[in-house]
């Protein structure tokens, strides 16, 4: 049995982005952001299915991050689970 715990919480800046982006522009400029803040690429796995996937815990880096993606108008949603595997 899994109990899972679920927080959300969304956050759009006033700022509003240059234009609409494409899924792959919008992953290329995350991919971007990432390298910026130095995170290392092969932590990074993209899904095709518009999920790329940090290893690790959030950091300071990850949280720079988000406030870039903020700065360009980028809404942004925080998702916190926690995952509790219970068995006999």
């Amino acid at each position: 049995m899994t109990l899972a715990f679920t927080k959300s919480v969304s956050h759009t800046c006033d700022n509003q982005p240059s234009k609409q982006y494409t899924d792959e522009e919008l992953k290329d400029m995350m991919l971007q952001l990432i390298e910026r803040n130095g995170i290392d690429r092969d932590l990074v796995q993209y899904d095709g299915n518009g999920t790329l996937s940090i290893k690790g815990e959030p950091n300071l880096q990850v949280h720079s991050l988000m406030l870039q993606a903020e700065e360009m108008g980028l809404r942004t949603k925080y998702t916190k689970q926690t995952l509790i595997e219970i068995a006999c």
